[in-house]
């Protein structure tokens, strides 16, 4: 973390700006306040649904059904597999 006083970032600002863009975290310091200068770490495109969506048998899908518990109790109720 790079340290520097508001009159130092004023006269380097661009500079400044290059080196976080690079990665560099920057401590702006005026009185007794200190500004954080960081690059923003973008999320990705797609969210991964696999954390989200995690069933054991998941080839089974179709012969699940959801039992209703109360507010916040969805609960999977595993059907007897039909015979065909």
């Amino acid at each position: 973390m790079k340290h520097v006083t508001a009159s130092e970032a004023r006269k380097n600002w661009f500079a400044l700006l290059d080196e976080a863009a690079k990665g560099e975290v920057i401590a702006i310091q005026r009185h007794d306040k200190k500004l954080i200068l960081k690059l923003e770490k973008k999320k990705s495109a797609e969210p991964n649904y696999k954390s989200l969506i995690d069933f054991p048998d998941a080839d089974d899908a179709d012969v699940w059904a959801w039992e209703w518990k109360g507010p916040g109790k969805l609960l999977p109720k595993v059907r007897p597999k039909s015979r065909r």
